[in-house]
């Protein structure tokens, strides 16, 4: 680089007057370093004050340049800058000795201040004012800064005030004051201002178009207004003490309301109003804040007030006037928003004559095609005026607000067409007038054309007729004017959700809980036919009355009869504890109430041909019950004998509870091998009870085919919850005339393990395995229908007879479970561990389930007693 090109850098005075600040010597401390990326040359210019100057010049031979001069920060060149570049040149200094680059110096710096910060002595807080400057119109004000101690002094920029801050440097604002710029040695209050300003600060430079980037004027360089949300946090901040307001008095901060009056005095073809508050005041804010200065106060209103009383203050005019015709729009618009906030002094009572008439909006609904088509009339009294219509009738007054507000409310539903309102599309259509329909009815009247009534499908009521005899239900069904045929498609309808159902004819059923659903229910449930359907008459089994029953009890719409046998089997079941069986004298037991119950359920099941699931919690006696029951039907009262299926665990205590509470059946217990077993049976054809396993009936199921039973009991059957065994296949192979099933847990994993129950006991109640799957598991576990919950509940309910020990047993004291942690001696561990080595030896990697299963019940049996797997072992 050489002078030529300095010179080009600069405009001329700048060069020359830098040209002259060399020639008298003006630049000092000529300071070089040098690194392998960069050479920093930094120096002091005497010129009003000492400037600190300094350029480096790059690799890249990119020059960078710097003065602290405020004409520098203007415009990014100065007279001080070119004074150095020139002494740099004409007098080089003699070494460049390597120095820290910038990066270094600048870290160097930071720290520099932070250790000359922390050996600060303690002195009092900075104290910083803000002075409110008046703005015009609806502009916000701005305000400027003092900053001092005991005197305060006036910020001339705010820039670099923060800028100060920012940097921690110390500046001499005159003879008395010399602020070093931490923001920790300012009082609280002036640091959340001045952190405020930082934030807000660019955003009040970059509206400051009109300079194009460059600084504002002098005169505004000390002040800046915050707009918006920036206002309301130093509102709050300033709030809690008077703040200097410029060329006045200072100003109080409130939470406040302006008072407001409002006089009305009758002037020629109107009225004249005047609005008055007590003093002028000038209003400024946004959507969330308005704000009212004026008479020493600045006051922030409330929302009520900037919705509400703001409009009637918004322009500026203290009077205006107001036509006779629009008297009755500002009684009903205005009047009610200014409410008690404004004092209203009506001494001639002009309001009261000009009140709005009370108004009925009527919606006229009619359907062409595909469109429906809405009309808004407004009624008052004995007037109809349509909403297009914008005359006057002589003696009305109308309510324009509330009319309005209706039209509003219809365009949020329909497309303004001329003199009406259209909805297009068929579905569109009565997607409305099964759901937003509703909200018309609550706004006003509704009325529908002949023709859209027509589209409306509304049945008369329905009525189900109901007998039993010999063991089937007899259904005669009429749909009150609904076509049966379409019970499917509505049934679909409901599962979507849908508010209607459509017909092939273009009628619509609104799917509102009307009976024609619930007849769709029914006829899905119980798998009806078209042609039941069309005939209005259908034959099911006898145990679909109580689900029937249970199914349209207190259903509107529906008409029920029941002939006199369902009715007694309704209520024999709904009577449990009134049942007219006695216990067998023979019973050898004392049975508790509830264990009576149970009997008497038992024998009701029995006394119709169905079956049931006794479900108790484990521990209430189902076994006892049970035997109860079959001391009831021994051999020679039912004919055949009773046929007892359990785990083969449960072989002998089944025969020691017979014994015991029925020792007048003779019972005979099937297990051996096949010949013995083959020998069993033979002799047991005169015995009351039979008793074997699952696995032994299904290994002589063939046999068992051959042989008629009375009832067939399965214990613990959730050994059957799997209808693909074999076990569960030949149980339902088994020939009886009665079955129960006894288990504790009727479903453990799936619902499908309920299904298999009910299969056995009752084939088809519930409905083929696909069949269940598809109406009843599937919305039940993936979609959480309710309605298929109550489907299967009031469908299982009068089969399962569950309770639980907290029900039944109010004398027992709640169940408390100790655990108890006892080490193994020394000899026990050694031979446990033992064990767990000669298991994983002989598991390998290709050991089956059942080979882990038993290594973990020999470990376990160790735990419990080593001499369960040893027979010599004599240790502790």
């Amino acid at each position: 680089m050489d002078l030529s090109q300095v010179k080009a850098l600069f405009s001329t005075t700048d060069y020359q007057r830098g040209m002259e600040y060399y020639r008298q010597g003006r630049v000092t401390d000529m300071r070089c370093s040098k690194t392998d990326t960069e050479l920093n040359v930094s120096c002091t210019v005497r010129g009003s004050k000492d400037y600190t100057v300094q350029f480096v010049r790059r690799k890249d031979s990119r020059l960078h340049i710097s003065c602290s001069c405020p004409r520098f920060a203007d415009v990014g060149r100065c007279k001080h800058l070119a004074a150095a570049m020139i002494a740099f040149l004409s007098e080089p200094p003699r070494t460049c000795a390597p120095g820290s680059d910038r990066y270094a110096r600048r870290v160097l710096q930071r720290y520099l201040q932070i250790s000359q910060e922390s050996d600060e002595p303690f002195q009092t807080p900075i104290r910083l004012c803000a002075v409110l400057h008046d703005g015009y119109g609806s502009e916000y004000p701005s305000f400027s800064l003092r900053v001092g101690y005991d005197r305060l002094y006036n910020v001339q920029n705010i820039r670099d005030f923060l800028g100060n801050v920012d940097q921690r440097r110390t500046v001499v604002y005159g003879k008395g004051l010399t602020l070093a710029h931490d923001l920790a040695l300012f009082e609280p209050k002036a640091q959340a201002m001045i952190r405020l300003l930082m934030n807000e600060y660019g955003r009040y430079r970059s509206l400051s178009s009109y300079y194009m980037g460059y600084a504002p004027p002098d005169h505004r360089k000390n002040e800046i207004t915050l707009t918006g949300d920036s206002f309301d946090r130093w509102f709050d901040l300033l709030s809690d003490a008077p703040v200097d307001y410029a060329g006045s008095h200072p100003l109080t901060l409130m939470q406040k309301d302006p008072q407001v009056r409002l006089l009305i005095a009758e002037e020629g073809g109107g009225a004249r109003l005047a609005v008055q508050t007590p003093c002028p005041y000038r209003f400024f804010g946004s959507y969330r804040s308005l704000y009212a200065l004026g008479g020493g106060t600045l006051l922030r209103c409330s929302g009520e007030f900037r919705e509400k009383i703001y409009p009637l203050l918004e322009s500026g005019q203290q009077t205006m006037f107001l036509a006779k015709k629009d008297l009755p729009t500002f009684c009903g618009c205005v009047l009610p928003a200014l409410g008690e906030q404004v004092e209203v002094e009506d001494p001639q009572e002009l309001f009261q004559s000009y009140i709005p008439d009370p108004c009925t909006v009527c919606f006229y609904f009619d359907m062409e095609q595909d469109t429906l088509l809405v009309k808004p009339v407004f009624r008052y009294d004995t007037h109809s005026i349509a909403f297009d219509d914008a005359s006057e009738p002589d003696g009305v007054r109308r309510n324009k607000k509330e009319e309005g507000a209706a039209l509003l409310f219809v365009r949020r539903f329909f497309q303004q067409q001329d003199r009406q309102f259209v909805l297009r599309g068929e579905d569109a259509a009565y997607d409305f007038l099964t759901g937003a329909i509703d909200a018309f009815r609550r706004r006003g009247e509704v009325y529908f054309s002949d023709r859209l009534n027509r589209k409306r499908l509304q049945p008369a009521p329905a009525s189900i007729g109901l007998s039993v005899s010999d063991g089937l239900l007899t259904l005669t069904l009429d749909t009150g004017g609904y076509p049966p045929e379409e019970l499917s498609g509505l049934y679909r309808s409901m599962l979507l959700r849908r508010k209607y159902h459509r017909l092939p004819d273009g009628r619509y059923l609104e799917l509102d809980g009307s009976s024609c659903e619930k007849l769709a229910e029914m006829a899905q449930m119980l798998q009806l036919s078209d042609r039941e359907l069309s005939r209005g008459k259908a034959t099911l089994p006898a145990y679909r009355g109580l689900y029937l029953d249970e199914l349209l009890s207190g259903t509107d719409g529906i008409r029920v009869s029941r002939d006199s046998q369902l009715r007694s089997m309704i209520r024999n079941f709904k009577t449990l504890s009134e049942s007219d069986y006695a216990l067998p004298s023979e019973l050898h037991a004392q049975l508790r109430p509830y264990q009576q119950t149970g009997y008497q359920w038992l024998k009701t099941l029995e006394g119709y041909g169905f079956g049931g699931i006794l479900a108790d919690e484990m521990g209430l006696g189902k076994t006892l019950q049970m035997i109860a029951f079959l001391s009831s039907v021994p051999r020679k009262t039912a004919g055949a004998p009773s046929l007892v299926v359990c785990p083969a665990s449960l072989i002998y205590n089944w025969g020691d509870e017979l014994q015991k509470f029925a020792p007048h059946l003779r019972c005979q217990l099937i297990l051996g091998n096949a010949a013995e077993r083959e020998r069993l049976r033979a002799e047991a054809a005169a015995y009351d009870v039979w008793v074997s396993s699952y696995e032994l009936i299904r290994q002589d199921i063939e046999a068992y085919t051959m042989l008629q039973f009375y009832c067939c009991v399965l214990d613990e059957a959730q050994h059957i919850k799997n209808a693909s065994t074999l076990a569960s296949k030949a149980v339902k192979r088994l020939s009886c005339r009665q079955r129960f099933v006894l288990t504790g847990t009727p479903i453990e994993n799936r619902l499908s393990e309920l299904w298999n129950l009910f299969d056995f006991l009752m084939p088809g109640y519930l409905y083929t395995n696909h069949a269940f799957r598809e109406k009843l598991e599937k919305p039940i576990l993936k979609s959480k229908d309710p309605g298929a919950e109550s489907h299967l509940r009031r469908l299982v309910q009068p089969f399962i007879l569950r309770r639980l020990k907290k029900d039944v047993l109010k004398e027992l004291p709640p169940k408390e479970e100790y655990v108890r942690k006892i080490s193994l001696s020394e000899e026990e561990r050694k031979l446990y561990y033992a064990c767990v080595q000669a298991a994983v030896a002989d598991l390998g990697d290709g050991q089956g389930k059942l080979q882990i299963l038993a290594a973990l019940t020999r470990l376990r049996q160790v735990c419990c007693d080593p001499g369960l797997c040893f027979e010599n072992y004599d240790g502790p």
